[in-house]
């Protein structure tokens, strides 16, 4: 069993998390703000990871680990300068 539970930072709501389940055994589970969402293989879902979420595998080992792609987008009220300046001030190297 593996469990992966988490909030970001208010900073962090200036974007919102995309994930594609790539290999997703039917014992797992997706908890945003305390309400289930579907989660299934070759699906995304969109979700504020400002607020608490947990992923949970309850299965047996043999269904294997969890597998997904992840993406940061940018809030969709946060303005074209705003990202600018965030870009620059949290650029590699600064």
């Amino acid at each position: 069993m593996s469990v992966f539970q988490n909030a970001t930072t208010p900073l962090y709501k200036l974007r919102r998390a995309l994930i594609k389940g790539l290999k997703v055994p039917s014992s797992c589970e997706l908890v945003v703000g305390g309400e289930p969402q579907c989660w299934a293989e070759g699906r995304c879902l969109l979700f504020d990871d400002s607020f608490l979420h947990t992923a949970f595998h309850g299965g047996p080992s043999e269904e294997g680990p969890r597998v997904v792609f992840m993406i940061d987008l940018w809030h969709p009220n946060i303005a074209a300068t705003e990202r600018q300046a965030l870009d620059f001030i949290f650029s590699p190297g600064r």
